[in-house]
């Protein structure tokens, strides 16, 4: 390596989303929303991020609120999970919208 100072960090390791998370995510509920909001699948999923993870003060712009968790590739499997449980009911009650569960989903898809 080349000289210079190193920053070494150990932590637990957490695999990012999965892909079949991924793959429902963009195909079930964030299209069945964005259509539902009349806007698209980016502006849904910035709001869904902050509702479900919650909002922070932006650090360029005081006094506007962005989500604490701002992209679904940075949750984990389990931080996907709790999001598509989350989800699913949300919809619903929120806003009269039914998102197919995800092992439903794979069922029509696969059919």
């Amino acid at each position: 390596m080349p000289d210079g100072a190193y920053d070494l960090v150990l932590k637990p390791h957490q695999d990012q989303r999965s892909l079949d998370q991924n793959a429902y995510l963009h195909a079930e509920p964030f299209p069945k929303l964005a259509r539902h909001f009349g806007c698209s699948v980016e502006q849904v999923k910035h709001d869904l991020m902050g509702e479900c993870f919650g909002w922070v003060e932006s650090k360029i712009a005081p006094g506007r609120l962005v989500p604490f968790m701002p992209h679904t590739s940075q949750m984990t499997v389990k931080q996907c999970t709790f999001f598509i449980d989350w989800l699913i009911p949300w919809a619903l009650t929120e806003h009269g919208v039914s998102i197919t569960l995800p092992d439903e989903w794979q069922q029509t898809e696969a059919a």
